[in-house]
């Protein structure tokens, strides 16, 4: 928890931002996140081997592909609670009629994904996936009103006053709702300003047939 939050109460503690880890107070129900769902996640072993099974199979044109050094925390990010380090490789394709799917290769075999890899197999799934305007509401909903816990949680933090060419602006949460019979659910929010800030990373830019 930031050294800057106050606390309201049992798991309530007041933010402004998600990134920051801190939960916030929000009661209201928000819109369903069906309006929302954009992507289905799988864990796999070799990210560049199911990506060309999925471009096989499902006719996905093409992937963006984040791979080598990424790293997400100690900064912004929370495991269960805790401020953690997730290393990992994935890749995010444009399903032709449907939503995007993200195939992530765990680097850490005792991380969250890699103890689901461990545990199912390369291709099981890990959530379905939802891009809403502001994922605090949400955030808020499922903690504080379902009473579902985030399995990870975070972003990029407050922006910086002159951004880096590799800054990704997003906020986003893995919630575990497997005791409720269903998948995890992740909700995620990014600029467009983020989504472009991708670039140096990209290995195939996605092309969808309407964009073709």
């Amino acid at each position: 928890m930031s050294a800057h939050a106050k606390n309201h109460g049992e798991g309530c503690v007041e933010s402004s931002r998600l990134g920051e880890g801190r939960v916030g107070m929000t009661q209201s129900t928000p819109r369903p996140l069906g309006h929302y769902f954009k992507q289905v996640g799988y864990v796999v072993d070799d990210l560049d081997k199911a990506i060309e099974t999925w471009k096989k199979i499902f006719g996905i044109p093409g992937f963006v592909a984040v791979k080598g050094d990424f790293q997400m925390g100690p900064e912004h990010f929370w495991i269960r609670g805790k401020p953690g380090v997730m290393k990992l490789h994935f890749a995010v394709g444009d399903m032709p009629g449907g939503p995007e799917v993200e195939l992530v290769q765990p680097l850490d075999e005792n991380g969250i994904s890699g103890q689901l890899l461990k545990r199912h197999g390369s291709g099981c799934s890990q959530e379905l996936g939802f891009r809403v305007p502001e994922c605090q509401p949400y955030f808020d909903y499922f903690t504080n009103i379902l009473g579902h816990k985030p399995w990870l949680h975070g972003g990029s933090g407050p922006r910086p006053e002159n951004p880096p060419a590799d800054y990704m602006e997003f906020e986003f949460a893995q919630i575990d709702c497997r005791e409720a019979g269903i998948s995890d659910v992740e909700i995620y929010s990014q600029s467009q300003e983020g989504l472009d800030r991708m670039h140096p990373y990209v290995q195939e830019k996605p092309v969808s047939p309407e964009r073709s």
